[in-house]
């Protein structure tokens, strides 16, 4: 229970320091709060201790936060930007995202031409091009053209957003692009872009469009390639999120795989398989800082259930964040990072108590929803499912300005088949890339479930009123909803039903 408090305390702070962005906010309000616990918990010195210690990495959150914020002034590459004619050399740190004819790709800077002489610099540009040449991660690339500041807009901040990712110049269509060496880049994560071209372009000549495209999506996180319309689609009926990569999915998809495989090998080998699964998604998805993020905050989901306890999986979940942020306080600004701990959260404390009443209200029925049982795996995807829509509704209203009205539903279709949909996926991805007639074989499998999942977007996207326009829904708003959904959970833990109709451990 300390640890849980200490990681809130930190937590808070970096985002007092993120809301404010000043020193002396997060300090003040620390040391009145820990003149305010001191007096009341003096009675108490173990709690007062707690107390105060919370405190002082509340106000440690926010000087970390402040003092890690991209500074006002520009820097490095940054100083070159509006510039007539920037020459430029840059190492390419990212696989790149081809969007019909344009490729979108990530450049580290190395050195700028000044007055004839090259100069070592630093900073982050994206470069947005032809699709062909078709770059790869590690090309050392030579560049000349104007480099542009990142706009804001009025309803968001390109700019800042693009900042945290350590890119502060856009450089679009240069008048001159040529790779000047190859193989720059870290080799372990060489080989691991050239497997994912591999079973993404398998993916590409096995399946049928807009099922290739998901297909890359969904496994190897290459969403690029996902049509307007479909991805419109996911985003009106909630779903968009089965394609992100993010700690919310990481553990949804690890859930259903101790759901779906428990009555076959034990819940507690389930659990390894989820871990394998959840490790292998990594590396396979290149490793990226978002993906490790997501890996660990749902391996730590996994590793924390298996004694059966909801309270020690929150604790390892604020612990991971509070480790995250304290890595790159930037983080918490980061909307699926939000996304990811809200509905982890939501998964951890919700989901065991809609599952125990729904499990009751059956059993009064005279419904066998018993462990291995085609109602328990009902019941228990839609636990998940409701609890994670509930968490992450408010922060939705919050970023996007609107909140599906079939989230609920729509995701209640998708969810429980999503392991068929991403494992069909994998399989038609590895036998093309193995022997290509085994790939179209498997295909048929793969694309059934690509296919289901398209049409059920689109049908509840053709729904009245199917996402709902939210003007003015601000950060209090979104307090006073969690506060509300809090005070949910906290009745619904103290008023849980019979103990036997819980979830068991995982054994």
């Amino acid at each position: 229970m300390t640890l849980i408090w200490l990681a809130s305390g930190w937590l808070l702070g970096v985002a007092a320091g993120a809301i404010t962005g000043e020193v002396w906010w997060p300090a003040v309000a620390g040391l009145g709060a820990a003149a305010l616990a001191n007096a009341i918990l003096s009675r108490r010195p173990g709690l007062a201790v707690i107390g105060l210690l919370a405190v002082g990495l509340f106000v440690a959150g926010g000087l970390r936060y402040v003092d890690q914020r991209p500074p006002d002034e520009p820097t490095g590459i940054a100083l070159h930007n509006e510039a007539d004619d920037v020459r430029f050399r840059a190492l390419v740190n990212d696989e790149p995202a081809v969007r019909g004819r344009t490729q979108r790709v990530q450049l580290s800077v190395r050195e700028v031409l000044e007055d004839g002489v090259w100069v070592p610099t630093t900073g982050g540009v994206l470069l947005r091009a032809g699709r062909f040449p078709r770059y790869q991660y590690g090309d050392l690339l030579e560049l000349s053209g104007e480099l542009e500041t990142p706009p804001s807009f009025p309803d968001f901040d390109y700019r800042d957003y693009l900042a945290r990712q350590g890119i502060t110049s856009l450089i679009a269509f240069p008048d001159e692009a040529r790779t000047i060496d190859t193989g720059e880049g870290n080799r372990w994560l060489a080989a691991v872009h050239g497997v994912r071209r591999q079973l993404g372009d398998a993916l590409a000549r096995t399946l049928p469009e807009p099922q290739a495209a998901l297909a890359q999506g969904i496994f190897l996180g290459q969403r690029s390639a996902i049509p307007a319309d479909l991805a419109e689609a996911m985003n009106a009926t909630g779903t968009s999120h089965l394609v992100a990569i993010s700690g919310y999915n990481v553990s949804l998809v690890a859930a259903l795989i101790i759901t779906s495989l428990a009555w076959l090998i034990g819940r507690r080998r389930a659990a390894v398989a989820a871990l394998i699964a959840i490790a292998a998604y990594t590396v396979l998805t290149g490793a990226s800082p978002t993906v490790v993020r997501a890996a660990i905050m749902g391996g730590l989901f996994v590793t924390a259930t298996l004694a059966g306890r909801p309270g020690s999986a929150g604790t390892s979940i604020a612990f991971a964040a509070a480790l995250m942020t304290g890595w790159h306080p930037l983080v918490i600004e980061d909307v699926s990072f939000q996304l990811s701990f809200a509905a982890i959260l939501g998964i951890v404390y919700l989901s065991p108590v809609f599952q125990e009443r729904a499990v009751s209200m059956l059993r009064a029925r005279g419904i066998d929803a018993s462990e291995g049982t085609l109602a328990s795996f009902f019941v228990e995807s839609t636990s998940l499912t409701a609890a994670a829509v509930f968490a992450t509704m408010p922060l939705f209203a919050l970023y996007f300005d609107r909140v599906s009205v079939v989230t609920f539903a729509a995701n209640l279709v998708l969810v429980p088949a999503f392991p068929l949909i991403l494992a069909s996926s994998a399989l038609t991805a590895v036998a093309a890339t193995v022997w290509e007639p085994l790939g179209h074989t498997t295909g048929w499998i793969s694309w059934a479930a690509l296919t289901y999942m398209i049409e059920v977007a689109r049908f509840f996207a053709t729904v009245p009123l199917a996402a709902v326009d939210i003007d003015g829904f601000g950060r209090w708003h979104a307090a006073v909803a969690y506060t509300a959904l809090g005070a949910l959970a906290w009745w619904l833990a103290r008023n849980r039903v019979d103990p036997d109709t819980r979830s068991p451990s995982i054994k």
